[in-house]
């Protein structure tokens, strides 16, 4: 969501540049845009991350030892 405010904000400094005559890229700062969008990407990607490794986590399967079951699956048997 936030990338597309970042081109909605693009998309609107065209209007405004075409309106007024100037080129977009005069209207506003490309770097602060540049910036904002690689942050943006950065946090969308470390999101995607912890998101990613909570999930492996919890739906990890219960470790085997050596093809015997565990001694609470054991006890459990008996």
């Amino acid at each position: 969501m936030a990338s597309l405010l970042w081109v909605a904000g693009i998309a609107t400094m065209v209007w405004i540049g075409e309106s007024s005559g100037l080129a977009w890229w005069q209207v506003m700062p490309l770097g602060l845009v540049e910036r904002g969008l690689a942050i943006t990407e950065v946090g969308a990607l470390v999101a995607l991350g912890l998101w990613g490794a909570s999930r492996i986590t919890a739906d990890a399967p219960e470790p085997l030892t050596a093809g015997r079951p565990t001694t609470l699956k054991a006890s459990a048997e008996r």
